[in-house]
């Protein structure tokens, strides 16, 4: 026997989509501080309290409205060209992979995708010394 519940109103967030259009809403009308920075309670407070969303639906926003962003980041940066295509779905940003750069050229700004991270030692054609090899093989001192 499978128990469903349901919640005896509808939820206002219940669909991801309408709290990933709330969150930048929301974050829009803080004043930002230090550096353009944004004190996250600042957000979720009212959409919790103030809104009526729940934890969940917070969440299942905040994930979406970061993985579907290339149109806020041209907004917010006032890109003029984009070579990025569409961009997939990113669960966050690793080295190595591609992510999305905005980057200035000129008097503009473009949006394109770049990978980083520190390249290795032999990529960067430097070798490691003879006794840091020794000493992480064998733990003798060199």
């Amino acid at each position: 026997m499978i128990l469903l519940m349901k919640y005896a109103a509808a939820r206002p967030y219940a669909d991801p989509e309408k709290a990933a259009r709330k969150l930048p809403e929301l974050a829009n009308a803080v004043e930002p501080v230090q550096d353009g920075r944004i004190h996250i309670e600042k957000i979720n407070a009212p959409f919790l309290f103030k809104e009526g969303g729940s934890p969940a639906e917070y969440g299942a926003g905040l994930a979406l409205a970061i993985t579907t962003n290339q149109e806020a980041i041209i907004r917010l940066f006032k890109i003029m060209n984009r070579y990025v295509g569409n961009l997939p779905p990113m669960p966050g940003v690793f080295p190595d992979y591609p992510a999305p750069v905005v980057r200035s050229v000129g008097d503009d700004r473009e949006l394109a995708m770049m990978r980083w991270g520190m390249p290795s030692l032999a990529r960067a054609g430097r070798r490691l010394p003879i006794s840091a090899t020794r000493h992480r093989r064998t733990g003798a001192a060199g």
